[in-house]
């Protein structure tokens, strides 16, 4: 995972397109400029990945933490 994921980073630094497909909004965050969250096959939203992982993660509701 760890190669992967050194491999990823490296074609983003060498400017290529990639399309992640993942439910983890931290792995979006880190690797895409921009997201788009598609609900059911319906486009949510299309914005930065910090603003599109933030309005996913809020859509879920509160998440109950326990310490």
């Amino acid at each position: 995972q760890a190669r992967c994921l050194a491999r990823i980073e490296q074609m983003r630094s060498e400017g290529t397109t990639i399309v992640l497909v993942t439910h983890d909004t931290s792995k979006i965050e880190r690797f895409c400029g921009r997201a788009a969250w598609l609900n059911h096959g319906h486009l949510e939203m299309v914005d930065t990945a910090i603003t599109v992982a933030e309005t996913y993660r809020n859509s879920l509701g509160p998440v109950n933490e326990e310490g």
